[in-house]
């Protein structure tokens, strides 16, 4: 998988969950909702600052 794509799927991944939360909750989105976004979103960051190998991998993927 090339690095953009992965972005994307992680970028996929959390508007999926935003969206089901959305649907989930009336059409209206809640401070939960958003707030679940931005901890996915720091432990991805997270993540990847410990392991930077990773990216590593993920450009020299096919």
């Amino acid at each position: 998988m090339t690095f953009r794509k992965t972005i994307r799927a992680l970028s996929a991944a959390a508007a999926f969950s935003i969206t089901a939360a959305v649907f989930a909750t009336g059409g209206q989105a809640t401070e939960s909702a958003i707030s679940n976004n931005a901890e996915v979103e720091k432990i991805v960051r997270e993540y990847l600052l410990e392991n930077p190998e990773i990216l590593l991998e993920m450009q020299q993927a096919p």
